[in-house]
C-alpha cells in the first residue's frame, strides 16, 4: 500500500449521503465506497444481538427489512452539542456517536484505502456553512468535534475543515491538489 506524500482522501461527511475523492493524474477522481457506488447512505445500524456496526447501504436494508437493532442517520446535525460525548447503550455497548461517527469515518477510509491500494495520511474534510447557525460556538465545537473524529478515525491530519467548505466541489473549483497542503 502506498503512503505518498500527497495521500490525501477527501471526504464529503454528509448528512444524507457521503462521498470520497482523491486527486489522480491531474483530475479529482470519486472513489466507489459502497460496492461500485461512490456516495454511500450516512447511516449506521447495530444489530440488537451486538454484530459489528453496518454502514451506508447495508445499515438502510436491514432497517427496511425490520431487522431489530438501532439505525441512526444524520449523525452530523448531533456534532457541537453535549449529545455528542454522551455514552449510552447502542448495539449491546456503550458509546457515544463521537465514537459511532469515527467508527463510520474510518469504514470509509478503509474502503477508499482498498479501493485504491493507498494508504491516505490526511483527510480533506468540508463544513457546512454553518452546522449550527443560530450559535456560533457550537459551530466552533462542531468542527472541533468533527477534526477530532478524524484524528480518532486514523487520519495523521485533517486539512482545513472549515474551507473549503465542500471538499468535492472546491477540489473541481480549484482543479489544484496545492490548494489542499
Amino acid at each position: 500500500m502506498s503512503d505518498a506524500p500527497d495521500a490525501i482522501l477527501a471526504i464529503d461527511f454528509g448528512t444524507s449521503n457521503s462521498a470520497a475523492a482523491i486527486w489522480q493524474d491531474g483530475a479529482l477522481r470519486r472513489i466507489p465506497i459502497a460496492g461500485g457506488e461512490d456516495t454511500l447512505p450516512t447511516a449506521v445500524f447495530f444489530p440488537t444481538r451486538g454484530a459489528a456496526m453496518q454502514i451506508g447501504q447495508q445499515a438502510v436494508q436491514s432497517l427496511i427489512d425490520g431487522e431489530d437493532g438501532r439505525f441512526m442517520r444524520a449523525l452530523k446535525s448531533i456534532l457541537g452539542t453535549s449529545l455528542f460525548h454522551e455514552s449510552r447503550l447502542v448495539g449491546g455497548k456503550r458509546r457515544t456517536l463521537s465514537e459511532i461517527v469515527t467508527a463510520f469515518l474510518a469504514a470509509v477510509k478503509a474502503r477508499a484505502e482498498a479501493e485504491t491500494g493507498r494508504r491516505f495520511t490526511h483527510a480533506l474534510s468540508g463544513r457546512p456553512v454553518h452546522f449550527h447557525s443560530a450559535d456560533p460556538a457550537r459551530d466552533r465545537k462542531a468542527e472541533e468535534d468533527l477534526r477530532a473524529c478524524y484524528l480518532a478515525a486514523g487520519f495523521a491530519g485533517s486539512i482545513s475543515c472549515s474551507n473549503p467548505r465542500q471538499p468535492l466541489s472546491r477540489a473541481i473549483a480549484s482543479a489544484a491538489p496545492k490548494s489542499w497542503g
